[in-house]
């Protein structure tokens, strides 16, 4: 999808609101507008917008602005179907909408859906799908905000377009894995011969980790987030409590689930390879920051490049913005490949 005007890419997260702007000049890209808002640190839910919320936008001067927007992988649903006929490109889309209308009970005028072949599975078709009213529900946060929608895409695309164009994907013809390790979720993807091929999403993702200290411990908010990120930092064994301790583990053990269901899925797209040269494993989202060693982990494993990206790396971030030594662009730069690719996706 491609846009004539300048438009800022939005990134709804369970974890923090992010938005990007990314400019043309010269045939260089350049970052406009940006901005990161911490929703923890604010003991804010995503599907409330208060007034702070809508003044740190206006002090960024964003009001108005025309976006777009990335769908969390969460509301896609998909359908794989075995032994699809071989059918003309033209005649695919009449078949899906059949399949979804006659066989599953799925109005197509109430969603919005895509399909294509899995990689290394013969006549396997995956549709993927998303209810037109969660897609308004979407919009509708923007216009909260006072943004202006002008479209939508996929979370996993945009950071598919993201790793490519900042050269984490460089082999054309090679395999990578891209892992996001999210707040609500987590998700796994194959990219294959220079394109994403297939994806897989799971719901055990960091907000477990939340989930099971707010229940057992009764931590608030700020309390769960303060103990994810202390993970993997070393303490003062005597000065810990057996509450404590007890929390810690907590941590780890939900932690290590999640990684195991990263490593099954993983493990999954390596039999469809199998055979083939892994050339990489990409890790990003709000997971990779929790344990200082995931990369060193990931290397060890399967035995391949593995790497944090920054998204920014092709892009000029200084000419239009002051950006000092403390700004999450520079800490935490992977946080925002997902709008950096929106973005990429939109720009003309």
């Amino acid at each position: 999808m491609f846009w004539k005007k300048k438009l800022l890419a939005i990134d709804l997260g369970h974890r923090a609101f992010k938005g990007v702007q990314l400019l043309k000049e010269n045939g260089e890209i350049i970052l406009g507008k940006y901005f990161y808002y911490d929703l923890i640190e604010k003991l804010q839910s995503v599907a409330v917008v208060d007034e702070e919320l809508k003044i740190a936008l206006d002090v960024h001067d964003l009001k108005r602005e025309k976006t777009l927007l990335a769908l969390n992988n969460r509301l896609v649903t998909s359908i794989e179907l075995d032994d699809f006929p071989d059918l003309p490109e033209d005649e695919i889309r009449s078949a899906v909408e059949f399949e979804l209308e006659q066989n599953r009970g799925i109005k197509v005028e109430g969603v919005v859906f895509d399909y294509y072949y899995i990689e290394g599975k013969k006549k396997r078709l995956k549709i993927i799908y998303v209810d037109r009213l969660l897609v308004e529900k979407q919009l509708q946060i923007l216009e909260n905000l006072q943004f202006v929608p002008m479209g939508v895409d996929l979370e996993i695309y945009a950071i598919d377009s993201a790793l490519a164009y900042s050269g984490y994907l460089a082999n054309q013809e090679g395999n990578y894995i891209i892992v996001d390790m999210g707040e609500a979720l987590t998700t796994v993807g194959l990219h294959r011969k220079n394109q994403l091929v297939d994806f897989k999403t799971s719901e055990l993702a960091l907000n477990s980790i939340t989930n099971a200290l707010s229940t057992q411990f009764s931590f608030s908010a700020s309390e769960c987030e303060k103990r994810k990120q202390s993970m993997g930092t070393e303490g003062e064994e005597a000065l810990i409590s057996e509450s404590e301790k007890q929390a810690e583990f907590c941590v780890q053990e939900k932690y290590v689930a999640i990684l195991n269901e990263v490593q099954t899925m993983v493990e999954e797209y390596l039999g469809v390879i199998a055979g083939e040269t892994l050339c990489g494993i990409v890790l990003l989202g709000g997971g990779v920051d929790l344990y200082p060693r995931i990369v060193e982990l990931f290397k060890e494993k399967y035995e391949t490049e593995v790497c944090i990206p920054n998204p920014f790396r092709n892009i000029n971030i200084h000419k239009y913005n002051s950006i000092s030594e403390d700004d999450v662009i520079l800490k935490r730069a992977h946080v925002f490949t997902m709008a950096i690719g929106l973005s990429l996706r939109g720009l003309c």
